[in-house]
């Protein structure tokens, strides 16, 4: 099996090509750091008449409605085969722009995330915006520290994966928390633990932009031991 190793900031995923879909075993399998080939998650994609689609699956197996770092691997992945500088991705039945320029500067363009509550918001995925952890088994938690109006700092424990370098949902969302709360300006930028996203509001639209980095491509060799049968 073909696959593609990416990362944003940290945030890193296997990108597989493929019809078929990878079982919850082989999911937690490619994605072991000591007997797999390690990853925050599998970027399942299909392209059928130019138009782009995938499923994401997390370390532990589960699936994720949207991962903000995992579409813009997507995109490259895309548009670099294609010489392409905007495309769409769809997932889970919702499709996103996507522009690269530079040859690895890649922008997401979304819809605002949806205000559930307080602190809470959907941003294809749940996130509890807080100034601390708390364990939560029904929303992603970002640690946030808003330093002055154009920065900001977050830390974000994803469900299904734990803490991770960087989250491009979480960070839209902790973006457009702190925009609508006064503590940011339309333009900022925020810093995860694995660097940093530039964003803007503009439209009604958040655009996120970092740099994608396509690490290796490889091969995957099932044996009779890889528990794939």
């Amino acid at each position: 099996m073909n696959f593609w190793k990416y990362h944003v900031n940290g945030n890193d995923f296997l990108l597989v090509h493929q019809k078929s879909n990878i079982s919850e075993k082989q999911g937690i399998l490619l994605c072991d750091r000591h007997k797999g080939i390690g990853a925050d998650g599998i970027l399942i994609v299909r392209v059928h008449k130019f138009e782009v689609y995938y499923r994401h699956v997390n370390a532990d197996g589960s699936h994720a409605a949207m991962c903000g770092n995992g579409i813009r691997c997507v995109g490259h992945w895309f548009m670099s085969r294609h010489k392409l500088d905007r495309c769409t991705v769809h997932i889970d039945e919702r499709a996103y722009s996507l522009r690269m320029s530079g040859g690895n500067f890649v922008t997401l363009i979304s819809d605002i995330p949806e205000i559930l509550g307080r602190n809470r918001y959907n941003s294809g995925v749940v996130h509890l915006i807080s100034s601390r952890y708390q364990a939560r088994t029904d929303a992603n938690v970002d640690v946030v520290e808003y330093r002055d109006p154009l920065h900001f700092h977050i830390r974000t424990i994803e469900l299904g994966v734990g803490p991770t370098l960087s989250c491009g949902t979480g960070t839209m969302a902790a973006f457009y928390h702190g925009y609508r709360h006064g503590y940011l300006h339309r333009i900022a930028i925020g810093t995860s633990p694995g660097g940093d996203n530039l964003l803007r509001w503009g439209n009604n639209q958040i655009y996120m932009s970092a740099i994608v980095h396509p690490v290796f491509h490889g091969t995957w060799m099932e044996t009779e031991n890889d528990s794939f049968r």
